[in-house]
């Protein structure tokens, strides 16, 4: 399987910009997809097990090399074997490998993929630059990761998720969740009940997808009447900046909840996803500019970003709440 409209890598002179807008549009398939790959060993029988519970309703294919079935689903040995070319990729692989998958994955045409596997960025040292093989060897895959959970979308019943958790669909109004954390969403998928979660996105080091993909992906689907952001470190502020004037145009709240306010937690956080920690001026700086609500705590952020999904942006200063 081959692209019918390959064209010049950006490196032989088209604009930055360019790969950027590819991804996100592949990003929107990889949120919604039709068919899916699941790439790896016997573990990989936990997620499929969940995206089925889920109900997804879309095509399941399995590659790996040695066995012939896997979760009840007759395997191929290669990603090349694939009969077509999915929308959505789950890679769970070594970290070499998970580099050879990605490069192979964008040849064939496939729209984007979760690199699950840690041990890049967040190592620093010679890691940083594997992450940067990484990150090159997507091409114009619109890749999550490396060093996350994954997504899920409840939705349209969908898990591309690293584990076998709980997961509820969301009917009507809901919520984004896009999390530096992926222990955030997970504990929302296991924990919290009647959270409106449409989207739950752990986007580990943010090799190639970053908060403000997602931001302006999820601000497509007119599901989504709030985001919920867990952030540590920041990949592209400008970027960010254009993703929430788009949601304030659009009436969309955000609800921020920030990482990294000390320099103990700053360390934490390099070594958590490898993203060096913003300092609280620039976050409260963004926030005025440009709408953001800022909480304290994840229970805060779940509460504050459920009540403007259900409820709406209240319409001036006065609120009165019954308890």
């Amino acid at each position: 399987m081959r692209r019918d409209n390959d064209c010049d890598d950006p490196e032989a002179g088209q604009p930055v910009s360019w790969l950027r807008q590819a991804r996100r549009q592949n990003l929107r398939r990889l949120l919604r997809p039709r068919h899916i790959a699941f790439i790896g060993g016997r573990h990989l029988e936990r997620s499929i097990a969940m995206c089925r519970r889920a109900g997804f309703a879309g095509r399941i294919h399995v590659v790996n090399p040695v066995r012939e079935v896997l979760a009840d689903i007759a395997t191929v040995p290669a990603i090349c074997d694939l009969p077509e070319a999915p929308d959505a990729a789950f890679v769970a692989l070594s970290r070499e490998r998970s580099i050879a998958a990605m490069t192979e994955l964008d040849r064939i045409g496939v729209a984007g993929a979760i690199c699950h596997v840690a041990g890049f960025g967040e190592l620093g040292g010679d890691a940083r630059d594997l992450q940067d093989r990484l990150a090159a060897s997507a091409g114009r895959l619109a890749m999550v990761g490396p060093n996350c959970m994954g997504l899920v979308n409840g939705f349209d019943r969908t898990a591309l998720w690293g584990d076998d958790s709980h997961m509820e669909a969301c009917e009507g109004r809901g919520v984004a969740v896009i999390s530096q954390s992926g222990a955030l969403v997970y504990g929302i998928l296991n924990v919290e009940r009647a959270f409106p979660m449409g989207y739950g996105v752990s986007v580990g080091n943010q090799a190639v997808i970053d908060t403000a993909d997602l931001v302006d992906a999820v601000l497509d689907d007119e599901r989504v009447h709030a985001i919920a952001l867990y952030c540590e470190g920041l990949k592209d502020g400008a970027a960010l900046g254009e993703a929430l004037s788009k949601a304030l145009a659009r009436r969309i709240p955000v609800v921020l909840l920030r990482g990294g306010g000390t320099p103990a937690a700053a360390e934490r956080s390099l070594s958590h996803t490898g993203n060096l920690a913003v300092p609280g001026d620039f976050w409260r700086a963004l926030a005025e500019r440009y709408g953001v609500v800022e909480v304290s705590s994840p229970k805060q952020l779940l509460e504050t970003s459920k009540l403007m999904a259900i409820a709406g942006l209240p319409r001036g200063p006065r609120i009165f709440v019954a308890s």
